[in-house]
């Protein structure tokens, strides 16, 4: 027959873009979801430590692990949360004290998970539970994938670093969770083998990640339920016993740390609040509806780094309880009611349950509240985006609903995430949506005062948020101890020893200890000050600071050998830590050990090759050991770094007056007094060598400034006395 249409007049095949075949879909998809997983956290990559951050790295010795030191990696799989806290060591190596290196890795993982939800949804819409159901499962995977990695509820668990344990524990779960899903679709054994072998050691690097992850058993029964077994009346009878012996393990885990086992990593990581049992499974429920309605309406203006949620004392305190308890009962009845015709549904409702019941009974109230989204809200995300598929069953709408949910989410997330980049804003942020809760008013306070050299406003703010947060909860330790120190810093001993007894009555941790004992050993009461740090080496015997400051007091009471001992013991504990390798450098000076103080020092500029504080201390010790020449390179090095630098600058000066070289050491001395010029002994140099030139006038100034300083000093009289002479002035 002939054609009816020639060639000429033949409709031209438009031809589908390599990229949106359907064999390099899936790729595509993962490299897009990854694409905007980066979007949106990437204003967070520069972001400074926030919060927790500081405690756990940024002050953290133990993570700062430099390139020599890698061998000690296998040393963190003896500890808690062995893979976590490896992979901020391994951060530390390659990148320093830097914070870009940790977020690079947190948005990285936060991809990773997008990716691996987006193929575990795909292998879900293809079990046999689900097989012919949904036509367009590989646009509903996306969908799912993507509005969960662009929602702004997951900013904290990426942009705050420490929150890495739960972004990077929910990334091998949803791996996990895949490669079962794949195991059970595969039909050849040793790919079978091979995937279920992968469960295993994904599983197990979750359970390394975070201890909560032993939830994964109770995850991976519901998947065999729904979309393997296909929710089989005889399978759940023969197996659903199984399924409350998963959640054996969760619950063990609940009781143990609420008895206060493995004391002490437990109070570390989960901090005592005082809740009973009942109120806890109580405002569980709540916490529960707080954290999807973050997920379901995430608005930049609903995220805070705090959310008050007040203990459920009992059904009916506060109000909100019974229809929290309500509402959770009806929605797993209507899962299990409809399970069977609503698998995805039903299954997102039960994981959203599960996975977040253990964090809700485990952590304290005042703690991060939005990170909690990140796990359950998983399949959360597929299941809604199921319901509005039966909404809109056009393909172009499903496909505009999908750009404007991204076109909202991406610039809420970006919003958010960039908020990371001022912690004091993000702080404030905090205070302002949630002022009727301490932990912002504590956190900001502390931050604050932690910026080191600021202004009296800025303490007054510090002191007004500390008295906040203890105005709102008298019995918060940590705002004690806060305060404590901005009052000891103010001059206000009485009031800080007040304060520091208070936090150590609550709770008498090893840090409100060495705080108290710092402020004793400042006023002179070194006894005290010595017991205190005792008493903190008691309660923690791995607290390096402890022992360093308490060698610092003994020094200072002249019992230098016994000084000496206990900085071997931080030396041991901490061989890399550059503060505890001054200080045995110093003890070994005072010793007279002056060989092994020099290569002592040289070993801490080997340790912190830029620090102008080694060098300086190494320049010390030469001249000390009778080597002028080397002494005086390694100060001016230091001086190179930082010309205001005052040890190195006093030291180079006092180094070349006692060379005879008066002129040289002028301009170093005169630096030194100026960037100290409260110090008596700074002054007094200044003015000595001021009168070997001759200026006895300038000289008597500088005499008599330090004797104002420093009254008591008799040698300060007498050269006062002598250059009076020289002037005549007797």
């Amino acid at each position: 027959m002939p054609d009816e249409h020639p060639e000429s007049f033949k409709r031209p095949r438009i031809s589908t873009p390599g990229f949106l075949q359907r064999d390099a879909w899936p790729l595509t998809a993962c490299l897009l979801i990854a694409a905007l997983a980066i979007a949106c956290q990437y204003p967070s990559l520069h972001a400074p430590f926030v919060r927790e951050d500081m405690d756990r790295f940024a002050q953290n010795p133990q993570t700062h692990l430099e390139q020599k030191d890698r061998a000690k990696l296998p040393g963190f799989l003896t500890g808690p949360r062995p893979l976590t806290m490896a992979s901020f060591a391994v951060n530390h190596i390659l990148g320093g004290p830097g914070t870009t290196g940790y977020h690079a890795v947190n948005i990285t993982v936060h991809a990773l998970s997008g990716i691996f939800l987006f193929l575990c949804l795909l292998a879900l819409l293809s079990s046999p539970g689900l097989a012919g159901i949904y036509k367009a499962r590989r646009l509903f995977a996306f969908a799912g994938a993507a509005l969960w990695a662009a929602n702004p509820v997951q900013t904290q668990a990426v942009a705050q670093v420490s929150q890495r344990v739960l972004s990077m524990q929910a990334m091998f779960v949803i791996l996990a969770v895949l490669l079962y899903a794949r195991a059970r679709l595969s039909g050849g054994a040793l790919t079978k083998a091979a995937l279920f072998t992968g469960t295993a050691l994904a599983g197990t690097a979750a359970l390394l990640t975070r201890e909560t992850a032993v939830i994964l058993p109770a995850l991976l029964w519901l998947h065999e339920a729904f979309f393997v077994q296909n929710l089989s009346s005889r399978w759940l009878r023969r197996w659903s016993w199984l399924f409350p012996v998963c959640l054996a393990a969760p619950a063990a885990l609940v009781f143990l740390v609420r008895s206060g086992a493995f004391s002490p990593w437990t109070s570390l990581f989960y901090p005592p609040d005082g809740m009973s049992g009942i109120t806890r499974f109580l405002t569980g429920f709540r916490v529960l509806w707080v954290v999807f309605g973050l997920f379901l309406y995430p608005h930049p203006s609903r995220l805070s780094l705090d959310h008050a949620v007040f203990p459920s004392r009992s059904l009916l305190d506060p109000a909100t309880t019974l229809p929290a308890v309500l509402a959770t009962v009806l929605l797993l009845s209507l899962a299990v009611v409809h399970a069977r015709e609503k698998k995805i549904f039903s299954f997102a409702v039960f994981w959203f349950v599960t996975a977040l019941a253990l964090d809700a009974l485990l952590l304290p109230l005042d703690l991060a509240i939005e990170p909690f989204a990140y796990l359950p809200s998983m399949m959360a995300a597929p299941a809604l985006v199921l319901l509005a598929g039966r909404i809109f069953r056009a393909r172009a709408s499903r496909f505009v609903l999908l750009c404007l949910g991204l076109a909202v989410l991406i610039p809420w997330s970006a919003i958010r995430s960039s908020i990371y980049r001022v912690p004091s804003m993000l702080l404030r942020d905090s205070v302002y949506k949630e002022p009727f809760i301490p932990r912002p008013h504590y956190s900001l306070g502390t931050a604050l005062l932690r910026q080191g050299a600021v202004s009296g406003k800025t303490k007054r703010e510090a002191l007004k948020e500390l008295e906040r947060a203890l105005a709102l909860d008298p019995k918060y330790p940590g705002a004690h101890e806060s305060l404590g120190i901005a009052l000891a810093e103010a001059g206000r001993s009485a009031e800080a020893e007040a304060r520091f007894r208070e936090a150590l009555e609550i709770r008498p941790t090893p840090g409100a200890r060495t705080s108290l004992a710092s402020m004793l050993a400042a006023q002179g009461r070194l006894d005290e000050a010595l017991l205190e740090y005792k008493r903190a080496i008691g309660q923690e015997p791995g607290f390096v600071q402890a022992y360093a400051s308490a060698a610092r007091v003994l020094s200072r009471m002249n019992r230098q050998e016994e000084a000496f001992d206990l900085l071997e013991k931080a030396i041991a504990l901490s061989p890399e830590d550059p503060g505890v390798n001054s200080d045995y450098g110093t003890a070994l000076l005072r010793l007279g050990k002056r060989e092994a103080a020099v290569r002592q020092f040289e070993r801490l500029v080997r340790l912190a090759p830029g620090s102008p504080d080694a060098l300086s201390s190494l320049g010390q010790a030469l001249a000390f050991n009778g080597r002028p020449r080397e002494a005086e390179e390694a100060l001016k090095k230091a001086l190179a770094i930082a010309p205001r630098h005052f040890l190195a600058n006093s030291s180079l000066g006092l180094l070349l007056a006692g060379g005879g070289d008066y002129a040289r050491a002028l301009p170093y001395l005169e630096a030194a007094a100026h960037i100290n010029p409260r110090d008596a002994e700074a002054l007094n140099n200044l003015a000595a060598v001021l009168a070997k030139l001759g200026r006895y006038e300038e000289a008597l100034a500088y005499f008599e400034k330090a004797q104002e300083k420093s009254p008591e000093d008799s040698n300060i009289r007498a050269q006062i006395a002598l250059v009076r002479h020289m002037l005549g002035r007797e």
